[in-house]
C-alpha cells in the first residue's frame, strides 16, 4: 500500500513542477488476434541503466487514440520526470486508415471494437508482458487508467488482469455488471 501511494504522491509533486522532458518517445505496433496494434512509449533515460520502473498506462477515449490520450493526461511531462513508464495505446477503429474513432471493448460498450468482439483486455496483457521483458517495466508496479470508453476498459483490466495490474483510476466510467 505505501508503495502506490507513493507512486502517486511522485505523479502529484511532479505535476506542480516544470521540469523538462527526459523521455524516450517511440511509436510502437504489435501483433495480437491477427490486429496490428499500436501504443506509444515514453520511457524515462534511465530505464536505459535497467532499474526496474513503475509503468501507467493510459486509453484513451471512444473517438481518440493514443497520441489524444497522451496529449490530454499529459503524464509523459508529468510522469516520466519521475522515472515512471508512460504507454499510450490505441483502441481499434472500423475506418483502418484514419487515425483516429478508436474504442475499446469493455464488453457492453462501445462501437465497433465491442461490435467485433475486439480481445483489448488480451491486447494489453501482452503489452504488459512485452513491457516487462525488453522495457525495465517492474511487473509489481504496472498502473491503468482511461477516461471515458477508457475508463470502461480500466475497469475491466482490474478485474481480469487483477494478477499484472497492481491498481487502476477508471476516470468518468462505471463498471457494467450481468
Amino acid at each position: 500500500m505505501k508503495q502506490k501511494i507513493s507512486v502517486l504522491l511522485l505523479l502529484i509533486i511532479a505535476a506542480t513542477l516544470n521540469i523538462p522532458s527526459l523521455a524516450q518517445a517511440e511509436k510502437r505496433t504489435l501483433m495480437h488476434d491477427g490486429l496490428k496494434r499500436s501504443y506509444i512509449i515514453d520511457k524515462p533515460k534511465m530505464a536505459a541503466n535497467g532499474s526496474k520502473l513503475p509503468v501507467i498506462i493510459m486509453l484513451h477515449g471512444g473517438g481518440g487514440n493514443g497520441e489524444n490520450g497522451k496529449r490530454m493526461s499529459g503524464f509523459t511531462e508529468k510522469a516520466v520526470p519521475c522515472g515512471v513508464i508512460a504507454v499510450y495505446p490505441s483502441g481499434t477503429s472500423k475506418f483502418q486508415r484514419m487515425k483516429k474513432i478508436k474504442t475499446w471493448n469493455a464488453e457492453h460498450c462501445c462501437g465497433y471494437a465491442m461490435e467485433q468482439d475486439i480481445d483489448d483486455v488480451g491486447f494489453i496483457s501482452v503489452l504488459i508482458d512485452g513491457l516487462v521483458a525488453h522495457d525495465s517495466a517492474d511487473q509489481k508496479r504496472i498502473y491503468a487508467t482511461g477516461i471515458s470508453n477508457g475508463a470502461l476498459l480500466t475497469n475491466q483490466l482490474g478485474a481480469k488482469l487483477s494478477r499484472k495490474i497492481a491498481a487502476i483510476a477508471p476516470v468518468v466510467g462505471g463498471m457494467f455488471g450481468d
